[in-house]
Parts: C-alpha cells; sequence; structure tokens
C-alpha cells in the first residue's frame, strides 16, 4: 500500500493536535508546504495566544520509493530555541500499520527535544 505525502502530513497533524494537552487559552496553529515533484514537505507550529505568536517547531517529510518498490518516508523533528533534531523512519513492511507509526511521530515530536544535542560539548553548552 503507498501511503502518499498529503495523507501522512495529515495524519501527523491530526495525530499531534490530539495528543496536545490542554494549555491556557494558547492555540496551536500550523502552516504547510508541499512538493510533490519532489516528495518533500513541512509542517510548521506555532502557539497564538494573547501574547502573540510563538513558534514552536516543524517536521520536515522527504517521501520516495526504494528500489525494491517499497514507500519510505523519513522525517526530520525540530523544535523552536533548540539545535536539536531526531530523524524518524517510516517503512512499508508487511505487519506495519501507519496508524501506529504516524502516533509514534506525533509522541516523538510532543516529547521535545533530546536531552543532548549530538556534537555539543555540556561543559562548554553550561559554560557559554
Amino acid at each position: 500500500m503507498q501511503y502518499r505525502l498529503l495523507s501522512l502530513l495529515t495524519d501527523i497533524e491530526k495525530a499531534i493536535r490530539c495528543s496536545m494537552p490542554d494549555s491556557d487559552g494558547m492555540t496551536l496553529e500550523s502552516s504547510r508546504m508541499v512538493s510533490f515533484h519532489t516528495g518533500l514537505a513541512r509542517l510548521s507550529f506555532r502557539a497564538c495566544g494573547s501574547g502573540g505568536q510563538e513558534p514552536r517547531g516543524q517536521l520536515q517529510v522527504q517521501h520516495f520509493n526504494l528500489a525494491d518498490g517499497r514507500v519510505c518516508a523519513k522525517i526530520h523533528l525540530s523544535w523552536a530555541g533548540s539545535a536539536a533534531h531526531r530523524t524518524i523512519e517510516l517503512y512499508t513492511l508487511p505487519g506495519v500499520e501507519w496508524s501506529t507509526e504516524v502516533q509514534r511521530v506525533a509522541e516523538a515530536w510532543l516529547d521535545g527535544p533530546p536531552a543532548g544535542v549530538p556534537g555539543e560539548n555540556p561543559v562548554l553548552a553550561a559554560a557559554g
């Protein structure tokens, strides 16, 4: 089964919205950019409230077919105010449920940036 790029982006956005805890008067707004020709997409989030808008982060998706005909989606997660990032790869394999994988991506983004940024020296980061 081929999972379409825009469908994947929509399902991830829905999963993030459904899994988000309620916040005090803040709403989460999103914007999308999709290039079907290149198989690339970006989903950006910002929080809006009485204090204005505040960027929250984004997900960048690369969607392509592997040599054996399987579909792969590589999702790059990033958060506003953090140099940390995370990449999650999804493959069409027997027994893989896309809805479970989409929920895994949403939870990873909602968990926030990883504790340590690869290549960053924690001693220097604390001193700087």
